[in-house]
């Protein structure tokens, strides 16, 4: 059955709700890529996937019967997508057409952005702030909008078709962690944080500038490096990725100011328990039943 495009960004396309409480924290879908090609739309779309979930995998690129598959699929003179069933097919006359057509549908059913007035903004000033407590960038402040203004750059001399998936995933990755995207992410020279990635004698992920990151390396080097990094976890989830700041951080942060403080006096269960049970008069052969909230430690010394 044909389903109207749109259609595509809901449950009725890729995204799966694995609890069952109404909101999306899975993408479930199979790009099944042509051959070389490296459309620079793709990006726009992963990071609308990202956008729209929860949660993520990078399975993507390869068939693990996911629920939908897209498709790609050379037509003479005419660039258009259908989506149909589980697929999703993009028909396209050239790699720029294509890249055109993702990048509308990365775009579909949502408005223009259109950045909040006085609104905080993301920023790298440290390559531990490119995975941090916000997600992707820090804020100086808390803000319900974290829109994504990003810029990725690639050298013809280490695209490779290895590199330009990791570049998707993290995009979607990216995507993941806002609320808003400002498209498209190449060829953006007003994006405020860019990423280039460019030819080098070995792979090196550096930060020249605020807001400006560089990986350089060999094709295959900078694809092994952005897999390593597309997977990695802020220290403060758990993971590894800026523990060397760690220390510097937690030394920095302010405790926040006390807005109400008062003292409980009273007396203990235990105590009232043994003020209860001096009360009692029993006798050899009754039964006593005592419910406490007290730890387990507590409750077994009182056997």
């Amino acid at each position: 059955m044909t389903m109207k495009l749109e259609q595509f960004w809901s449950l009725q396309g890729p995204f799966i709700d694995k609890n069952g409480d109404g909101v999306i924290d899975g993408v479930s879908l199979f790009i099944h890529f042509p051959g070389n090609k490296m459309p620079s739309g793709m990006l726009d779309f992963c990071a609308r996937l990202g956008l729209e979930t929860t949660a993520l995998s990078f399975d993507w690129f390869e068939w693990s019967g996911q629920k939908t598959t897209m498709e790609f699929i050379e037509s003479a003179g005419s660039t258009y997508a259908e989506f149909e069933g589980d697929r999703l097919r993009c028909f396209y006359e050239n790699e720029a057409a294509l890249s055109e057509l993702l990048s509308e549908l990365a775009q579909m059913g949502r408005s223009h952005y259109a950045p909040p007035a006085e609104s905080p903004t993301r920023h790298i000033r440290s390559l531990a702030e490119l995975w941090s407590f916000s997600g992707f960038g820090a804020m100086d402040e808390a803000t319900p909008h974290h829109a994504l203004s990003l810029n990725i750059d690639m050298d013809e001399a280490v695209a490779s078709p290895d590199l330009f998936r990791e570049l998707c995933f993290f995009a979607a990755r990216c995507g993941l962690y806002s609320t808003a995207l400002d498209l498209p992410l190449t060829g953006n020279p007003n994006a405020r944080i860019a990423l280039a990635v460019v030819s080098g004698d070995a792979s090196r992920l550096r930060l020249p500038a605020d807001n400006r990151l560089e990986l350089s390396g060999s094709p295959q080097g900078t694809a092994r490096a952005l897999q390593g990094l597309n997977r990695s976890h802020h220290w403060s989830s758990g993971g590894e990725f800026g523990y060397w700041e760690e220390e510097t951080q937690l030394a920095d942060k302010e405790e926040a100011e006390g807005w109400f403080e008062t003292e409980w006096h009273g007396r203990s269960e235990r105590k009232r328990m043994h003020d209860i049970l001096e009360g009692l008069s029993l006798t050899g052969g009754d039964r006593l039943e005592i419910f406490l909230s007290e730890p387990l430690s507590i409750r077994r010394k009182l056997e």
